[in-house]
């Protein structure tokens, strides 16, 4: 019986098979396979003859039906009869035996899908609605045709088990905290899982978790009460830190009087800038009572006194000493107690920038190094509350003797300035202005062009210009005001401070506007240093003393004598604020073409046509904390290609090989759409050149969810300050949100 069964087998065509274990292995299966695909039985062999017969008689045309080609990315997966025919073929070309071989071709590519929102209770019975997304690929192509029916099917409905399988096991707590772990585990769990299949999974990534509506309230509400509990305790904690703050400002205070009229002048400084009809002075009525006695107004017409008693004095007188004449000294005394309106005009030239002249009022044609043909500057300073000279007088005459020869009159009017009632050194412009005009009427009549008149005003001193340029009718060559002082001019009219019509070019520098400063524009081109308010490196506490008060006001002459001296170059943009300048919306200056944008400093010759036929324009720079106070600029252009919006900040370092500088660039978020270009302006404390290499990164603030990637098509980066130096440019660039990615620059096309 068993030798009659043998010869049946041998002659069937259905050839009987061994049946594998369930639990076997899958390469023992395959292997079973395998062998008996190697041996299709009698059957099998006569059609693959005539199979061979057939392609024979029909050669060549025949041939077509057996070549077939795979692409790189594919694999096919051929059976014979039925039957695996070894392993996978590709790329490329292949053949096959036309009636008795099919193929099944298998993309390798990841390929990803989208995990449908699934309805999961989690471990603390909270019912929430999360989907994911899913990457993954084949990896063995037989595997995945001869082991499972739909392997992108099957893969779908196991990664949606799974889903709902292991965020079951997780509380809500664990759920938003740890999503890049459930991540990884359930990437780890997927792959387990499929291949057996020849899958692999690479990356999980949970996309969106949404809480029923009372529990997002609930959770709300949650917040909300603690961040009212946290802002009383940071409100008591204030409160105390205050507490010791005035009793430290007091200390302060008691030990300099200085400080005590400074914090005073401050505050005038608010009242004046509010709206009121009544203002009530705090002031001891002896003092109002000197005060009355010795002030006088002077008119800004003709110079007509109107109110007070004459000075005692005459205005201008030789000094005692004939070789030098210094500029006045007061002490504390002196200044608490008033002194009598007094001016004086020290002559420094290049013949003498060691040993000011005091020049008479009448007879200074007398003096031999006096030249009135050659052009003139007055240097007046402002305010003096404790009547110390200002320490930047012998700074600026020497700075200013290097930019041509010309003579420069230092207005010294200390003891109408050195006076603890800003009110009254207030009165005394008017005074001072009245004398200054008369002595450059009398420039005038022996020969002196107006022209050639410089007017460099420090705080109440760029008004003193101002009245100076009025009285004259506006034809003096040019006034420079250095941060007009600001408290009894903010509401004034045009006529009764600083503006454009009192000189034939005006320009102003902004450094406190919020304190000491003035507000607005009143010359043809104002410049804001740092938008014009708290200047970088002066203190932000009282607990500095005299400096909190002073540093931001007197910050606009150690600007100018910067510019002067040429150690910096303070580039100014126009623009509507300093916000938008911050922002790079105002880095064009082909108004000014040839020329650069407006540089501050003593030579505006090559800006002052295009000014004066703009009109008032506002211009703005930014500044380090310490000489050389300049800043080196780029202007950076982006265009970004992501499909998606992206919302971010630019982080931008530079390096040359030995040194890395981080970028200063406005914090605010940015749009990044398809398409769309972005520009920035990124300042630097250094100059750092050449550029070697650039790192950039965009901060989304996104820690939680998956990364998204940023794709720029083009970063161009153009030097403001240095025009001459190539722009820098780079394509393609594949960014990863909160990662920085480094780049060699190179020049643009």
């Amino acid at each position: 019986m068993s030798i009659t069964l043998s010869a049946q087998s041998e002659i069937s065509c259905n050839r009987i098979e061994p049946v594998a274990n369930e639990e076997s292995d899958t390469k023992v299966i395959l292997q079973s396979d395998g062998d008996q695909s190697r041996s299709s039985g009698f059957c099998g062999y006569l059609l693959t003859f005539f199979a061979f017969l057939f392609v024979f008689l029909t050669f060549p045309v025949s041939i077509w039906f057996c070549m077939k080609i795979v692409q790189e990315y594919e694999r096919a997966v051929i059976f014979r009869l039925g039957r695996l025919l070894g392993g996978a073929k590709g790329p490329g070309l292949f053949w096959i035996i036309p009636c008795v071989d099919t193929f099944r071709k298998v993309d390798l590519r990841t390929v990803s899908f989208d995990i449908p929102p699934q309805e999961v209770l989690t471990k603390d019975s909270v019912t929430i609605m999360v989907d994911a997304v899913v990457y993954y690929r084949i990896f063995n192509p037989t595997v995945s045709i001869t082991k499972v029916e739909n392997a992108n099917h099957a893969t779908q409905m196991l990664a949606q088990t799974t889903l709902r399988n292991m965020l079951g096991t997780k509380s809500l707590a664990d759920i938003l905290k740890d999503r890049e772990e459930m991540s990884d585990q359930m990437e780890a769990v997927l792959y387990a899982a499929s291949k057996n299949w020849g899958i692999k999974v690479e990356r999980v990534e949970l996309k969106d978790v949404k809480l029923p509506t009372t529990l997002q309230r609930a959770m709300a509400a949650e917040a909300e009460a603690t961040r009212d509990a946290r802002a009383k305790v940071i409100a008591a904690e204030g409160e105390m830190k205050a507490s010791r703050a005035l009793k430290e400002a007091a200390n302060v205070m008691s030990e300099s009087p200085s400080a005590l009229q400074l914090r005073y002048m401050q505050t005038l400084t608010e009242i004046a800038s509010e709206r009121n009809s009544t203002i009530v002075f705090p002031l001891p009525l002896d003092l109002i009572s000197n005060f009355m006695k010795r002030s006088f107004y002077w008119g800004k017409g003709a110079g007509e006194r109107v109110e007070g008693e004459p000075p005692q004095q005459p205005f201008l007188t030789k000094g005692e000493d004939s070789d030098c004449d210094n500029f006045t000294d007061l002490d504390f005394h002196e200044s608490f107690m008033g002194t009598y309106l007094y001016v004086r005009l020290l002559l420094y030239t290049r013949a003498n920038l060691e040993c000011g002249q005091e020049l008479p009022h009448h007879s200074f044609t007398q003096e031999p190094l006096f030249n009135v043909t050659r052009p003139t500057t007055f240097v007046i300073h402002g305010y003096r509350p404790t009547g110390a000279p200002p320490i930047w007088i012998n700074h600026i005459v020497h700075l200013l003797a290097a930019q041509k020869d010309m003579n420069i009159l230092v207005v010294d009017w200390n003891r109408g300035a050195a006076n603890l009632n800003y009110f009254t050194a207030v009165a005394n412009t008017r005074g001072t202005a009245v004398n200054i005009t008369g002595f450059i009427e009398s420039m005038e009549k022996e020969g002196a062009s107006l022209d050639s008149i410089h007017l460099i005003g420090v705080s109440l001193g760029a008004h003193v210009a101002g009245f100076i340029g009025a009285m004259l009718g506006g034809r003096v060559g040019r006034i420079t005001g250095l941060d007009p002082a600001g408290p009894m001019f903010a509401s004034a009219s045009p006529e009764e401070r600083l503006d454009p019509t009192d000189a034939q070019f005006v320009d102003v520098l902004h450094t406190d506007m919020n304190s000491f400063g003035l507000r607005g524009t009143h010359g043809h081109i104002d410049f804001y240093a740092n938008g014009g308010l708290d200047q970088p490196g002066c203190p932000k506490t009282i607990f500095s003393g005299k400096s909190y008060f002073v540093c931001d006001h007197q910050r606009s002459v150690f600007l100018y004598l910067c510019a002067l001296n040429h150690t910096c170059k303070l580039t100014a943009y126009p623009c509507s604020s300093y916000s938008d300048f911050l922002s790079g919306q105002c880095l064009q200056c082909e108004t000014f073409k040839p020329a650069s944008c407006p540089v501050l400093g003593y030579d505006m010759s090559q800006w002052r046509d295009t000014l004066l036929r703009l009109g008032q324009t506002r211009a703005y720079f930014s500044t380090t904390a310490e000489l050389p106070y300049s800043k080196t600029s780029y202007r950076v252009d982006l265009v970004t290609w992501n499909q998606f919006l992206r919302w971010g900040v630019v982080i931008l370092r530079l390096y040359n090989g030995k040194n890395v500088l981080e970028s200063q660039i406005d914090s605010k978020l940015l749009r990044f759409e398809q398409y769309t270009s972005t520009r920035l302006l990124a300042q630097f404390d250094e100059e750092i050149y050449p550029i070697q290499k650039i790192s950039l990164r965009i901060v989304t603030g996104n820690v939680i969810g998956p990364r998204y990637k940023i794709r720029l098509l083009r970063i161009r980066i153009t030097p403001l300050e240095n025009p001459s130096r190539p722009l820098m440019c780079r394509y393609d660039i594949m960014l990863e949100e909160n990662a920085e990615v480094s780049f060699k620059p190179l020049p643009c096309d």
